[in-house]
């Protein structure tokens, strides 16, 4: 996956080739990017956006953005994801880290 700085669009790249994989792995953000994370057991992207909001996005289903969504209290410029706790920490500017807790956030209750 490639942002740019100041950009709101994810490229999808085959690592192998170097090349993009088509053209629907674009993924178009409403607003700009701040922080992306891979989320394996759920094949799904995180995105952290500049109108603190973290959207997920469907990496198994040509990237259509999942009816999930965390509104943050600050700006998330940093995210890691911890598989075996299976929780997302997030850190913004103002030096707190949150720990979101995805299995809460994924299931259907």
């Amino acid at each position: 996956m490639l942002y740019a700085q100041q950009q709101s669009t994810i490229r999808v790249y085959d690592a192998a080739k170097m090349q993009q994989d088509s053209k629907e792995s674009k993924i178009e953000c409403p607003s700009r990017i701040l922080s992306i994370e891979f989320i394996p057991d759920r094949k799904a992207i995180a995105v952290s956006l500049s109108d603190r909001t973290i959207l997920f996005y469907d990496a198994s289903n040509n990237f259509k953005q999942l009816p999930k969504r965390l509104n943050v209290p600050s700006t998330q410029k940093c995210m890691a994801y911890i598989e075996r706790k299976r929780c997302l920490f997030s850190a913004g500017i103002d030096g707190a880290i949150f720990a979101w807790n995805l299995e809460k956030l994924f299931s259907n209750d």
